[in-house]
């Protein structure tokens, strides 16, 4: 983690602070930090794509009607949440369950946990909807993995963000007392 890191208690009360003074500069730092995070959510997709699959796919488009495949899926439902409260604020970077069942078409809401390995044991599926033949998925972790690696540029974005916002402050109150 780098050394110029700022620590959650202290963003909290920064976000706290900036949500008093001026909403518009509070829109702001959220953009920012949004910012931020959509390289890593785009990273995120491409992990999910790559995936190892046995079988060969001849393309991730969706017709009208049609679902996606599970990586398809995976990817099409990663997306990047922003909650302030007050408390502070919070980003998540996720795969949305709904997003995902949407797409695919499956109706078991958990199988990313399953693909991220968040749940103990493989699952088992039948092939092609055939039930007479079933088989045994392994997981496959991506999420975790892109965003831990990520971490650091993150926490780099988080210091600009900030640093950012205390200028654009320190602006506004010279225009406010020169």
């Amino acid at each position: 983690m780098a050394d110029d890191a700022i620590k959650a208690e202290e963003f909290v009360k920064f976000y706290k602070a900036v949500s008093q003074i001026d909403p518009e500069l509070k829109k702001a730092l959220r953009k920012h930090l949004m910012s931020k995070v959509a390289p890593i959510v785009e990273e995120v997709r491409q992990a999910a794509l790559a995936i190892p699959s046995n079988r060969e796919v001849g393309g991730t488009r969706k017709k009208k009607g049609q679902t996606l495949g599970l990586r398809a899926s995976l990817a099409a439902a990663a997306k990047a949440d922003f909650n302030g409260t007050g408390r502070g604020a919070v980003v998540h970077i996720r795969i949305s369950k709904t997003r995902f069942q949407a797409v695919s078409g499956k109706e078991n809401r958990s199988l990313p946990h399953y693909m991220e390995g968040r749940r103990k044991r493989p699952w088992r599926h039948p092939v092609f909807g055939n039930k007479e033949v079933w088989v045994e998925q392994s997981s496959h972790p991506f999420l975790g993995v892109t965003v831990w690696k990520n971490q650091d540029k993150f926490i780099k974005g988080v210091s600009d963000s900030v640093e950012e916002t205390i200028q654009a402050l320190d602006t506004a109150m010279k225009t406010i007392n020169p």
